[in-house]
């Protein structure tokens, strides 16, 4: 199966996780305006006032996307969606 997620954040991380429980191979891509792995956003303030270093910031790191064999689309912009569904 191919799982396509639109936005690099906490909840797109979750689904990740959530598809590998049951789907150990399927083609997960993910599709992200932003050019950064997924951050917390509320942390920037401590960012911009230097107490928290940038790798602090992300939820994950690369590695994740790579273990869990994530196609990771940064600085990608998605124009429209044309779903098809496709019956066994």
């Amino acid at each position: 199966m191919r799982y396509v997620i639109i936005g690099n954040s906490y909840a797109g991380i979750s689904t990740v996780e959530a598809i590998r429980n049951f789907d150990k191979e399927g083609e997960i891509i993910i599709i992200s305006d932003e050019p950064y792995l997924a951050y917390g956003r509320p942390l920037i303030s401590y960012w911009m006032g230097g107490d928290w270093e940038t790798k602090h910031m992300y939820y994950r790191d690369k590695a994740f996307y790579d273990t869990m064999n994530v196609n990771l689309r940064l600085n990608t912009k998605v124009k429209t969606i044309v779903a098809k569904m496709q019956r066994g």
